[in-house]
Order: structure tokens, then sequence, then C-alpha cells
């Protein structure tokens, strides 16, 4: 399970795994998130603060500042909501040379 945490990005895993804080992945931003929330069409997906902790476009990033708004399949999950999605395969971003694959909707 991941959590945005205000940009700063958290992650339970269950059973419990020890990760490699020093492996990492390529960030792809957040900019994606300045799009109109497809809920409510009212809002942005933006949070101000969600925003603040993200890195950049392209940006190496090592996986204790692991954060799932920066990850394809997060991004993609929440501008299309009601598809369901299969991404991968991707390398994880704890693990070297462990390929994933993520479902969800």
């Amino acid at each position: 399970m991941f959590y945005a945490n205000s940009g700063a990005g958290a992650s339970l895993i269950y059973p419990g795994e020890v990760n490699d804080g020093t492996k990492g992945y390529t960030s792809i931003g957040c900019d994606w998130m300045n799009a109109q929330n497809p809920v409510s069409s009212n809002d942005l997906i933006k949070d101000n603060s969600d925003l603040n902790n993200c890195h950049s476009d392209g940006e190496a990033v090592v996986g204790r500042e692991y954060n799932p708004l920066e990850r394809g399949w997060c991004r993609d999950q929440a501008l299309r909501p009601n598809d369901f999605h299969a991404t991968g395969p991707y390398l994880d971003a704890w693990t070297e040379g462990l390929w994933l694959l993520t479902f969800g909707t």
C-alpha cells in the first residue's frame, strides 16, 4: 500500500520486508497533478503540499525518498480512475534487478 503523505511518500508492505533505501528510481515529476480531477470536475488533482515534496521529471531518486506520486502507474490510475490498469514490467525502486507488474483500479 502506498500513501501520498503530502508528497513525501510512504509505504506499507505485508508481509513485512526490509527495503534497501539506497536503490532508486527515476521520477516522472508531479506536473500531471495540474490536470482536472476526473472524479470532481470542479477541482484539480493537485494539492500544493503534495507538489512541494515532488522531485523533478527525470531526476534520480533514492528509494528512501520514494513517492508513489512520481511513478507512472500512480499517475495513470489517478487520471483514469474508472479503468483497470496493468503497468509493467518496470524495475522495482528498491530491489536491483527486480521487475514488477502493477494492477489496479
